[in-house]
């Protein structure tokens, strides 16, 4: 989570386009630490109830990003 936010702070806090810049870090270390990004342990099911759980409340777009991470998982299990 730390990894997380500190990706996110320097990403929005940069001159330039730093909503993208954010995003992209994001998406990047989501694609390569899953949820485990959010804290939550690397074996937890992007399908299941337990992954809702692990997204944390202050992400804007919740639901997006658990939906996003379901999508994920059925696509690449």
């Amino acid at each position: 989570e730390a990894a997380l936010a500190l990706a996110l702070r320097i990403g929005v806090t940069h001159g330039g386009d730093s909503d993208s810049t954010a995003s992209l870090a994001g998406q990047l270390l989501g694609a390569r630490h899953g949820l485990a990004v959010f804290g939550a342990e690397a074996d937890v099911d992007p399908a299941s109830d337990a992954a809702a759980a692990c997204v944390p409340a202050w992400i804007a777009e919740r639901g997006v990003v658990i939906e996003a991470a379901r999508r994920w998982s059925a696509a690449t299990t």
